[in-house]
């Protein structure tokens, strides 16, 4: 195809333009192929580049639009993208620092996200009930590794009774060890045995009435052994203990069976919490 342009001849004298065509010719074949004649068309060359000038401000604005709306979709996307990135990095950030109760809550319309996000959340569940189990097993194992070094040494202290020597010494021997093996504050031991100080200045035999009184004058506790702390045998107090008379006494007139405690200074059935709060005891 050819484009020319062509004039009109105004007054027969003067080539003037007057308008411009774009004119195209083509030949006309026949079903041998043959040319049989010519097929010329013009077309008005100001009506084609108006409409080429807006066909191009339409691409331009075409353009323009989508990728307005290309920006837009990206930063939606980056941004949907970015967000739980940024949650689950400081979650991250959070669990190297210990904090094992770090969640990534977020929900966005990428599955894959919403797959990782539920996986990473899994992963710090999974790690948080692994250190727990840890914890838990490294203390039933100090547990059971202190109740074995009880054990022990129960023992030991169990074969030094066998060798020859007095009963004062062994039960002293008795209680410097539970003063020692189980990390107690004192420990003392009474014998049943007859009554001694009852005309020497014992304090039960002179109160006639109380909590104090003695009640009968055949035999008594008698303290023999103490170690720890509060370790004076003689104190007038305790040196000798009616039956009846305190929780040592109600246990050794078998009117209690045993009696333990892990608040003294404030249970009712300890008669001297005055007593118990100067020591410094709880149990």
């Amino acid at each position: 195809k050819k484009v020319v342009k062509e004039g009109k001849v105004w007054l027969g004298r003067a080539f003037v333009v007057t308008d411009w065509y774009m004119t195209g010719y083509e030949p006309i074949r026949n079903i041998n192929n043959e040319i049989i004649g010519v097929l010329h068309v013009g077309i008005l060359e100001k009506p084609f580049k108006d409409m080429e000038k807006r066909l191009f401000f339409v691409f331009l604005g075409i353009v323009g639009f989508v990728g307005i709306i290309a920006v837009v979709f990206a930063y939606i996307l980056a941004f949907s993208i970015s967000q739980p990135v940024s949650y689950m990095l400081e979650a991250i950030k959070k669990v190297s620092g210990g904090n094992l109760d770090s969640q990534v809550k977020t929900k966005t319309r990428i599955r894959e996200l919403n797959y990782l996000t539920e996986a990473f959340n899994q992963m710090i569940g999974m790690l948080r009930n692994s250190l727990v189990s840890k914890d838990l097993l490294i203390k039933e194992i100090t547990e059971r590794k202190k109740i074995l070094q009880w054990q022990q040494d129960i023992n030991l202290l169990q074969q030094s009774l066998l060798t020859s020597d007095t009963l004062d010494n062994k039960l002293k021997n008795i209680t410097d060890n539970i003063v020692r093996i189980f990390n107690a504050d004192f420990c003392r031991i009474w014998l049943i045995r007859l009554g001694d100080l009852c005309e020497q200045g014992c304090v039960h035999a002179e109160a006639k009435e109380g909590v104090h009184a003695c009640n009968s004058r055949d035999k008594c506790l008698h303290l023999v052994a103490s170690s720890g702390r509060y370790t004076h045998i003689n104190g007038k107090d305790h040196a000798r203990v009616p039956f009846g008379c305190y929780k040592i006494g109600l246990i050794a007139s078998g009117e209690e069976h045993k009696f333990l405690t892990n608040d003294v200074t404030n249970d009712p059935r300890v008669h001297n919490h005055e007593w118990a709060r100067e020591l410094g005891l709880v149990s």
